[in-house]
């Protein structure tokens, strides 16, 4: 993944999420956060996006991926498996990544496969 240019450690979306004003050094959501209807006003969880665009720009993590990787569904924006698989990789492989992001990352491919044999 790093030689196609994609670099989605837990440090970079969140230095991408500050530079995008979604949220402050302490991860509290911005008022641009709120006033774009990213959060709600509690600030208790993400809102669906309307558009793409909007859901890449408030989940910069999914920025490097084509369109044609996303499908809208009932419930907001779904990824196909290259992005999940991609992700959860890098995950797995970044130096960075802390024990318990491995970990968890483990546990999400474990779920997801099977997911994929029901």
């Amino acid at each position: 993944m790093r030689r196609q240019g994609i670099n989605a450690s837990k440090d970079k979306i969140f230095r991408d999420m500050i530079a995008a004003n979604m949220i402050d050094e302490n991860g509290q959501p911005t008022q641009t956060a709120m006033d774009n209807g990213w959060i709600d006003q509690q600030g208790s969880k993400v809102t669906e996006q309307a558009s793409l665009a909007a859901f890449k720009q408030a989940n910069p993590m999914y920025a490097p991926f084509a369109d044609s990787h996303f499908t809208r569904t009932a419930k907001g924006w779904g990824i196909d498996g290259y992005v999940f698989h991609t992700l959860v990789n890098e995950a797995l492989n970044s130096p960075m990544a802390t024990d318990e992001v491995k970990e968890m990352a483990h546990i999400v491919l474990k779920e997801a496969k099977k997911m994929e044999r029901q």
